[in-house]
Formats: structure tokens, sequence, C-alpha cells
């Protein structure tokens, strides 16, 4: 018999969080035990529990992506663009910047440059964009110019920028 498979002896909630362990479903086993609570006492139907687990399962899953994709890209500060105060950056266009979050330029291998003085919001917006990216199953890697340019200049002197890719 398959390790991975539950006793048909066993009481059948400890077979399905069996089952769980098999499928790597880690908050649909931390919410099984409230879920048949509910469904023992007459509160859901029996297959709004099966739903339940999988939207939690889900959830989770794909904050946990998110999550580890924004930690490689480098994005360790959330921001969003609704955070952003645009109030404070008058000579922005807001629709323009906006747009950016359709991630469309993606589609299309366009650049995004974003320019200025220090303390106007770059990095902001760029985080903001770079997890709507992330968020639609997109790569992203966060670097200042400052480093990008350290980098290559870096691998220019000892020999290595042919092969250097920035971002690694």
């Amino acid at each position: 018999m398959n390790s991975l498979l539950p006793e048909r002896t066993a009481p059948l909630l400890d077979r399905i969080k069996t089952c769980m362990v098999g499928l790597k479903m880690p908050r649909a086993i931390e919410v099984v035990d409230a879920c048949a609570a509910q469904l023992d006492r007459g509160e859901i139907t029996a297959m709004e529990p099966i739903e339940q687990l999988l939207v939690e399962e889900l959830t989770f899953r794909e904050n946990r992506r998110i999550k580890t994709a924004l930690m490689m890209g480098r994005l360790t500060t959330f921001k969003t663009l609704a955070g952003f105060d645009f109030s404070f950056q008058p000579s922005l266009d807001k629709a323009r910047i906006l747009a950016l979050a359709d991630l469309s330029f993606v589609g299309r291998a366009e650049v995004v440059h974003l320019l200025g003085p220090p303390g106007t919001g770059k990095s902001h917006l760029a985080t903001a964009i770079g997890i709507e990216a992330v968020k639609a199953g997109k790569s992203v890697y966060f670097i200042a110019l400052a480093d990008l340019l350290g980098a290559l200049a870096k691998a220019e002197r000892e020999g290595t920028l042919r092969e250097k890719r920035p971002c690694h």
C-alpha cells in the first residue's frame, strides 16, 4: 500500500488530514477542524467546507508565492500606487503612472525610466509597479541605478562585463 495514503481504519477526519499532508496543503490542515465543526452544527452544507478549504489553501499559496517573488526581486518594502501621494508631486501625470499598473508595457517589451532627484517618490512608484507585476505572475528585480552602475563598473574592472547580467 502507498505510504502516503491514509489507513482506511483511521477516522475520516484523520484520513482527510493525511491526504492534505500528502498534497502539501498546510492552510487547509489548519482550518479543516473548524470546517468540520461548522458542518456538524449544520451551519454549512457538505460542499461548502470543500470550497472553503480549497479557497484557504489557494489564498495561502498565492500569498506565499507573492512573498517569495518579492524577496527574490529585492522588493523589501510594500508600497502601492494607492498609497502614493500624488499631491506631493503635482508634476507627475497621475493617469500615466496609474496606467503603468496594467503592465501592458511589459508585453510590448518597453522600458520605463523613473528619473528625478532624491526624495521624489521614484522608488515608491517602482516598487508599487513591481508588486503589481509580481501579483500578475511576472518576475521582477529591483535595483537602484547607482547600484547597477557600480556592479557593471566592477564587472568591467574584473573583465567579466560580457558575462554580467545586471540582475545578479
